[in-house]
């Protein structure tokens, strides 16, 4: 008998320190030093080649040299990036992957191509705040001034591209033809990204576009195409297309959206990841755009460095997108769901 309890005692020791000592191993590695288990990947919901995709594969090694792993960057078209989404959120929540959007999701809540909105998804980093989002037309039309393209657009039926229902180059040209009173007068055609909506202005596939430098810059070098009138609250100063007028000079109700659906790119994760991992996350994306071939990068495209933002500046920023872009799209009747009906508010 007391050789029987002697083993238990010291059986029940042994499990104790065990115990202990792993609760707090496992405490200093969750709250100070988290490291990816593996490659991350980024997952985006467009095809190769456009401008979000340009961004995430120079963001990736960056990132992949501050955590010491590699990152991958994985292309999922689909949905207006719908398809990414929800498969990022269908992953488990631990860092590993990240969704690679742009502002094409903040309409989800109308457009149903996800139930996911900025009460699902948490803003790690927002590279590209884009302020160069303009009415672009191919030059064979012979359109040289808004004022003349306003005109036509009212006389005529004309066929613009974009990127999908709700996308970043679909809610600018639906509000910009309902403002002018011309909404039946376009017919939106849906393409995979940025890069082909561009090309299909290009090509004269359609008349024309709301698209940015970064897309269509090849093609205004080529004459292919023009930019009008810019999507902000004011005039765009480029060094290659001189000075672009504000879209509100010619539709002054858009002045309360105009610098919000301009469009944004940026990475998040699911909300439910724990924060010491969005933490060290945040800190990753920071020295990946430090690097001077990030900041070149987002120049080139026209956007500015000084608008990079993280964390909880990022969310803010995305929350304000989703209810602002939403409910447009829902009062302009392209919307097929209220969006208070997944809990994203009017703003």
């Amino acid at each position: 008998m007391k050789k029987l309890f002697a083993i238990l005692l010291i059986m029940l020791i042994t499990l104790t320190g065990l115990f202990a000592g792993g609760s707090a191993d496992n405490s200093v590695t969750e709250e100070t030093d988290w490291t990816p288990d593996g490659p991350i990947t980024i997952v985006l919901g467009f095809s190769a080649g456009g401008g979000i995709d340009v961004m995430c594969r120079t963001v990736a090694p960056f990132l992949g040299e501050y955590l010491g792993c590699d990152v991958i960057v994985q292309n999922m078209p689909g949905s207006s990036s719908g398809i990414a989404t929800d498969y990022v959120l269908d992953q488990a929540p631990d860092g590993q992957t990240i969704l690679g959007t742009s502002s094409s999701m903040s309409a989800f809540s109308t457009t149903e191509n996800s139930d996911a909105s900025y009460l699902q998804l948490d803003m790690l980093a927002m590279p590209y705040l884009c302020r160069n989002v303009g009415v672009v037309v191919n030059t064979e039309l012979g359109i040289d001034t808004m004022e003349e393209f306003i005109d036509y657009l009212k006389t005529h039926r004309t066929t613009a591209a974009t990127a999908g229902v709700g996308s970043m180059w679909h809610i600018p040209a639906a509000e910009l033809a309902s403002q002018l009173g011309c909404e039946d007068n376009v017919r939106f055609v849906p393409y995979d990204s940025g890069s082909r909506t561009a090309l299909a202005v290009a090509q004269h596939e359609c008349d024309w576009a709301a698209i940015d430098y970064a897309n269509a810059g090849s093609y205004f070098e080529q004459g292919l195409c023009k930019m009008l009138a810019v999507f902000s609250t004011e005039d765009m100063n480029d060094a290659h297309l001189g000075i672009v007028p504000s879209i509100v000079k010619y539709a002054p109700e858009m002045a309360d959206t105009a610098d919000i659906i301009g469009g944004w790119r940026g990475f998040c994760v699911s909300n439910e990841t724990p924060q010491y991992i969005k933490d060290k996350l945040i800190e990753a994306f920071k020295y990946a755009c430090s690097q001077e071939e990030v900041q070149n990068l987002v120049r080139a495209n026209g956007n500015n460095v000084e608008d990079m933002s993280y964390g909880e500046e990022a969310q803010a920023y995305f929350e304000q997108s989703c209810r602002v872009s939403s409910y447009l799209l829902w009062d302009l009747g392209d919307g097929t769901r209220d969006p208070s009906e997944v809990g994203v508010e009017r703003p």
